[in-house]
């Protein structure tokens, strides 16, 4: 039979928070984090600089700043990787410059940008799949 009875599992959150710059996106995440965790161990993969920093005396966390030539798919990966099994919860503050990036590469290619975003959407698809599968808490 391949109905089976739904019975609930524990999932770990994963949420986007969308807004325009200075509407408190960091701060906010910052304080559903703390929520979400308890108190635990949280950590931010910082693509502006170190800016979430600017929270250290509110808030106990970690950061890893993700300077500009690391600021592609494989960079993020490699940085949330290297977070997982360090802390409870973790907080990607910024994916945008992974997505211009991929634009960036689409724009120097040769050919049509149909067949170039074919070509790039394999690279889309693994960081959209790492999201999914990631196995703390993300926002």
């Amino acid at each position: 039979m391949s109905f089976q009875k739904a019975t609930r599992e524990l999932r770990v959150p994963l949420l986007l928070i969308q807004a325009s710059s200075g509407s408190g996106k960091t701060y906010s995440s910052l304080c559903l984090m703390k929520g979400i965790t308890a108190g635990g161990k949280m950590a931010i993969i910082d693509t502006e600089n170190r800016r979430s920093a600017i929270y250290a005396n509110e808030f106990d966390f970690y950061i890893r700043n993700l300077a500009p030539n690391e600021q592609n798919i494989n960079g993020y990966i490699a940085a949330m990787e290297e977070a997982k099994d360090k802390v409870d919860g973790l907080i990607v503050d910024g994916i945008s410059p992974a997505w211009k990036d991929l634009l960036e590469k689409s724009n120097k290619m040769e050919g049509n940008s149909y067949q170039n975003w074919g070509k790039l959407t394999p690279l889309q698809d693994k960081f959209i799949s790492y999201i999914q599968n990631y196995p703390k808490p993300l926002i």
